[in-house]
């Protein structure tokens, strides 16, 4: 039987059982004496983006119809025997908020990670993926490790949650930025999708707002381009209510949608740029989902808005 992942890492250390994780921030980031992310800090502190895993890396950005080299950073901070591997996989997922599961044939890759105990970190090998020329034009990458002592649970607070949540769960992490071209009067538009990852039916809103600084720092070595400053007005809609030309009535910056218990809907995200940004400059417009009845956050994508350049249409 696997071993129980309840116990802190310094507990599973004393009891030589590994503490495996996907780690959001390296040592130092937050300060001098920071040992990094140790996977004992969930839900994640303000100024890590939950839903932006550093520990998940490309080696380009996301074209359909060309392939995807994806790795992974895997850290332990138990205990365990060297030479034990443990086990990364990814995939890919529809642009979504938030997730209801993974899809068996959206698997981009699994390796076997040797990771020594107490703070070691290790990089996967690359896992390759080639993507049809009819993939969607958006994607996220979401990936998890486990070992035969160190387990994920099937489910995680909050509670009766379909799969256990990244940024909450120390297992699983997720990689969810992407980005946009406004048209020349700087427009942009971006199709999502929206998921209950809970068992019953719950109400979320969905939110665009602008990054705080905390993040805007972390997003800005993401991306490695400057930030600007834009005003912009921003439209959440429903495909449905577009359809149904009912968004004049129902937009804005935050949509209400009731979801029942592992379905999604289709979102779409309009904005009108004040400023449109120029080569090696971006924008950035944070989309939020968020359960109503307890402001638990479940999800978000990063959106980055660059200057057009052919090489990426």
């Amino acid at each position: 039987m696997p071993d129980s992942v309840d116990e802190s890492p310094d507990e599973r250390y004393a009891l030589n059982l590994p503490s495996l994780l996907i780690p959001y921030w390296d040592p130092g980031e937050r300060g001098p004496t920071d040992p990094g992310d140790r996977g004992d800090v969930r839900p994640l502190p303000a100024d890590i983006i939950p839903y932006l895993c550093e520990g998940i890396m490309t080696d380009s950005p996301y074209k359909p119809g060309n392939p995807l080299t994806v790795t992974v950073s895997v850290r332990n901070w138990g205990g365990g025997v060297v030479g034990s591997n443990a086990t990364v996989r990814v995939w890919w997922e529809d642009l979504a908020t938030s997730f209801a599961g993974m899809t068996a044939s959206n698997l981009i890759g699994v390796k076997a990670v040797e990771v020594a105990p107490r703070g070691d970190t290790k990089t996967s090998e690359p896992m390759t993926y080639t993507f049809p020329i009819l993939s969607p034009p958006h994607i996220c990458l979401i990936a998890c490790v486990e070992h035969s002592r160190d387990v994920p649970p099937k489910t995680q607070a909050p509670p009766y949650s379909l799969i256990p949540l990244p940024g909450i769960e120390r297992h699983w992490a997720q990689h969810n930025l992407t980005y946009v071209e406004p048209d020349s009067g700087g427009t942009i538009k971006l199709p999502f999708m929206a998921s209950n990852p809970f068992l019953g039916e719950s109400e979320f809103l969905i939110e665009a707002r602008p990054f705080t600084p905390e993040k805007l720092d972390r997003l800005t070595r993401t991306v490695h381009a400057e930030p600007i400053e834009t005003e912009a007005r921003l439209e959440i809609n429903t495909v449905r209510d577009l359809r149904n030309m009912q968004s004049q009535r129902r937009s804005g910056e935050s949509q209400s949608v009731v979801l029942d218990g592992g379905s999604r809907t289709a979102m779409h995200l309009g904005g009108q740029l004040s400023r449109v940004p120029q080569e090696g400059q971006f924008a950035a417009i944070e989309l939020l989902q968020r359960r109503t009845d307890d402001d638990y956050t479940v999800g978000g994508i990063a959106v980055i808005v660059l200057a057009p350049d052919p090489e990426r249409r």
